[in-house]
């Protein structure tokens, strides 16, 4: 895969690394979600794919915050976000939330996973190249 991972956020880092053994350690990075759009535009310009692995608090500061995760809920027809995983409406929460994220990259090729406290993948957005 040629691609830098943007780990957004603390504990992103070893989810990051367990999700994608192929990615070389020297290219999973930590990011601050305010400066994602930066680093994904500069790892386009050196010809590598984006990757932002994150956990739920750092991708929705990402994508603009609570009046964003509000509207993912109301699009989605779904109970406040702190009610999601119980609502089971995490899973297409968490994509849109990603699809969000993904959309303030503004890169051809980015993938955005939304991943727990524990590291488990809970949703994605986008697609990079083929593993190489």
């Amino acid at each position: 895969m040629n691609a830098l991972v943007l780990c957004a956020g603390d504990g992103a880092r070893d989810a990051a690394r367990a999700l994608l053994p192929q990615v070389p350690a020297a290219r999973i990075v930590r990011a601050d979600p305010a400066t994602l759009p930066a680093a994904a535009r500069e790892a386009a310009a050196h010809g590598l794919d984006t990757v932002v692995v994150g956990r739920f608090a750092e991708l929705a500061d990402a994508a603009g915050g609570a009046p964003v995760l509000a509207e993912i809920a109301a699009a989605m027809d779904a109970p406040p976000p702190a009610e999601w995983e119980a609502a089971g409406a995490l899973g297409r929460c968490g994509r849109e939330l990603c699809r969000r994220v993904a959309d303030t990259l503004d890169v051809a090729a980015a993938q955005v996973v939304l991943v727990d406290a524990t590291g488990r993948m809970t949703g994605m957005f986008g697609r990079t190249a083929p593993v190489r």
